[in-house]
């Protein structure tokens, strides 16, 4: 009688210790569960990104090729009839169907597009920088010359022999790199968007409106856009700098109009930085 009131005794007294150890273990394999399973979503984001950073930067390379074919062309490359210069612009602007405008840009500055409308660009960061360089260069966004829209510039160097005689340009508007972006999608809600390295977004699927008015290197929101926060989360604007001054991806949270979010920032390497 005593021995099993002494088992019962034990039994009881290690009853206890026996749930502790369980629960302990159920959370450190619940712990371990959910950290391999954010990883690996976080592994599959990182992925999802650099995927959508190489189309994109694929498709400005295709650009870049098609403009450096143009003006190796001998109409363009002398840069001396401006008829045939229009006249050549014309044919590619058809034929290819990248661009809203081509156009080209003698070294003065004075430029005429595929219509054979004549404006100045001697003042574009993009124009100095080919002239110096002589490499390609893509712009940050700008409102386009000849369409009037927010549009992006690839430029390339138009050479005759060993000598710079003009800058061959090509304009698409940010639409087409919304459109590069519109089938990214991750898990329910997950999405991408574009931003230049200044901070400024350029393209977004699904609040277009953010285009050209929300920098993410600025705390205090552009108060155009009516969010419902006057001031970026601290947080975003540390993952884009450090994303961008490292070139390299980076993971982290930070909240957006009262909604907790995770986002993966990736640099894509274009011509003229």
């Amino acid at each position: 009688m005593n021995f099993k009131s002494i088992q019962t005794r034990l039994l009881v007294s290690l009853l206890p210790l026996m749930m502790i150890v369980l629960a302990l273990l159920a959370g450190v394999s619940y712990y371990v569960s959910r950290q391999a399973l954010s990883d690996s979503v976080a592994q599959t984001a990182m992925a999802t990104g650099t995927d959508y950073g190489r189309r994109v930067q694929a498709d400005m390379e295709v650009m870049i090729v098609e403009l450096k074919d143009l003006a190796s062309i001998q109409r363009i490359r002398t840069g001396a009839d401006k008829s045939q210069i229009v006249e050549a612009l014309a044919e590619a602007h058809k034929r290819l169907g990248d661009f809203d405008a081509i156009v080209f840009i003698s070294p003065d500055g004075a430029g005429v597009n595929h219509t054979g409308a004549a404006a100045a660009y001697g003042e574009r960061d993009y124009f100095k920088k080919v002239m110096q360089t002589k490499a390609p260069v893509v712009s940050d966004p700008l409102v386009s010359k000849t369409t009037g829209k927010l549009a992006v510039v690839l430029a390339v160097p138009v050479v005759n022999n060993d000598q710079m005689t003009g800058v061959l340009v090509g304009t698409f508007s940010v639409e087409r790199l919304t459109a590069c972006i519109k089938d990214l999608k991750f898990l329910d809600t997950g999405y991408g968007q574009l931003s230049d390295d200044s901070g400024m977004i350029i393209a977004h699927p699904k609040r277009p409106d953010l285009a050209g008015k929300l920098n993410l290197l600025e705390k205090k929101v552009n108060p155009e856009l009516k969010l419902a926060q006057t001031e970026l989360d601290e947080r975003l604007i540390t993952l884009f700098k450090r994303a961008a001054q490292e070139g390299r991806q980076n993971r982290g949270i930070y909240a957006f109009e009262g909604v907790s979010r995770v986002a993966v920032a990736t640099p894509i390497d274009l011509p003229g930085g």
